[in-house]
């Protein structure tokens, strides 16, 4: 994904898949957390996968997730068994 705008400081590009990270200070102001990139990343990394957060050459911001290709041949029990979910059996 990538859109037009302004892109990150690339001193702040590491910060901003981090929680509550805020980095245009304006953006506090209409209710945005500073969650999104942070449970994008978090939620990649969870199945195996990455999610990098860089600027374009153009401008502009670009958000590459990529996730792990047998992930999607796996049936859907599999893909939910791992050490991050319990199943309940109660």
């Amino acid at each position: 994904m990538s859109d037009h705008g302004k892109g990150i400081a690339p001193d702040d590009l590491i910060k901003a898949s981090r929680p509550f990270v805020r980095l245009d200070p304006e953006c506090g102001v209409s209710g945005h957390s500073g969650l999104g990139l942070a449970i994008v990343d978090r939620l990649a990394r969870r199945v195996g996968g990455e999610c990098e957060i860089s600027n374009r050459t153009e401008g502009g911001l670009r958000v590459v997730i990529t996730l792990p290709f047998d992930l999607a041949t796996k049936p859907v029990t599999e893909r939910r068994a791992g050490p991050q979910h319990e199943e309940c059996t109660a």
